[in-house]
């Protein structure tokens, strides 16, 4: 769902792997912001069952006039809109450098890797053992109270 529409540099994140998939899912970027999804699948898979019969594998949710308007334009086809896929890779590009940068002076930045915005870093206690660094723990009460509310 998230390696779609241009988001690794690609139209889809599948074509940095060489891989062609039989069946795809896809949404969020696809309607800009409104709640659309949809499959993608090959002919063939397309003319087996269930997908070959009719509304055998629709939803209730199917056929929403608002959906379908959420999700009709299509970025790869529109001419205002040329080159839209190079953008993400430049400025993941960009990014994937600084964070680089950010490595080589940090400790705790374990491991820097990604593809156009779908970026991540691995946030460590020790690069060496790999440990997570737990930046998100709750710290341990302190003794002090102040106004009967525990102090953090």
């Amino acid at each position: 769902m998230i390696t779609g529409f241009g988001r690794t540099g690609r139209m889809w994140g599948v074509e940095h792997s060489g891989v062609e998939p039989d069946i795809m899912t896809v949404g969020k970027g696809m309607g800009s912001g409104f709640p659309v999804s949809g499959v993608l699948l090959s002919d063939e898979l397309g003319r087996s069952e269930p997908f070959g019969k009719p509304s055998a594998s629709s939803s209730s949710y199917g056929g929403n006039p608002a959906g379908r308007g959420g999700g009709r334009r299509d970025p790869a086809r529109d001419s205002s809109a040329k080159g839209w896929s190079k953008t993400p890779a430049l400025v993941g590009a960009f990014m994937l450098e600084r964070l680089m940068q950010l490595k080589e002076k940090y400790e705790f930045v374990g491991d820097v890797r990604g593809k156009g915005l779908l970026i991540g870093l691995d946030l460590v206690r020790d690069r060496k053992t790999k440990e997570n660094a737990r930046a998100f723990d709750k710290p341990k009460p302190s003794s002090r109270r102040r106004s009967g509310a525990a102090s953090w």
